[in-house]
């Protein structure tokens, strides 16, 4: 059976939830009791958490103290610059915090699936040959990047980051003064059947993928 590929994503379509520079209130919320004053996912204002059945967003988080997290399955964007958040007790306290960076997702421009060799079912890791500029919320990174993006699979196996870091980026925006922001920098990836749920804090309980699982 021939493969179709599909068509490409627009992401100035996509509803963006953060705007920079950042714009608060002077005072923050008073949240109800029980529900936790935290700081939004665009690491900009004070927000009261979103509770179990609320809708949630990449800005508009669910709180990290009660073990929520939002489940994002059929509206999650697939391209482009979105927000990854995770709840953490790394710190001096041991008490559950929220992290949040930017992640790279896959490109919105070109079609990955092109670039599988023939023979091959799976890219597990796609890099574009021209630098790039990050675009965040209409602000230009200052310098440009040849990320590595994590690729596609013609069957059931997803591609997922191996080995990453995190990097600063400094942006500036055409109407105001510039802001940095910490990204996920992908090193390598590979592509198995266990497709798991990137907000799910639980994930990294689950065992190792065996190695006949993973596409070269």
């Amino acid at each position: 059976m021939a493969f179709t590929p599909a068509p490409l994503e627009d992401a100035s379509s996509r509803p963006q939830f953060c705007k920079w520079p950042c714009a608060c209130p002077p005072s923050p919320p008073r949240c109800p009791l029980g529900v936790s004053l935290i700081t939004d996912g665009c690491e900009c204002c004070k927000m009261c958490a979103q509770q179990l059945g609320d809708n949630c967003t990449e800005a508009a988080v669910c709180d990290p103290h009660r073990g929520l997290y939002c489940d994002y399955s059929g509206d999650r964007p697939s391209c482009g610059l979105g927000i990854s958040t995770r709840v953490s007790n790394v710190n001096t306290r041991c008490w559950p915090e929220q992290e949040s960076r930017l992640c790279s997702l896959r490109p919105c421009d070109a079609d990955i699936h092109l670039h599988i060799k023939e023979g091959k079912k799976c890219l597990a890791v796609y890099q574009p040959e021209a630098p790039m500029n990050f675009t965040l919320a209409g602000c230009v990174s200052t310098r440009s990047y040849r990320p590595k993006y994590c690729g596609v699979c013609t069957d059931n196996r997803c591609c997922v980051p191996y080995k990453s870091k995190t990097i600063n980026v400094s942006f500036q925006c055409p109407d105001g003064p510039g802001f940095s922001r910490q990204v996920l920098w992908i090193n390598a990836c590979f592509c198995n059947l266990t497709c798991r749920n990137p907000n799910d804090i639980f994930a990294d309980l689950d065992s190792y993928p065996d190695f006949s699982e993973i596409a070269n």
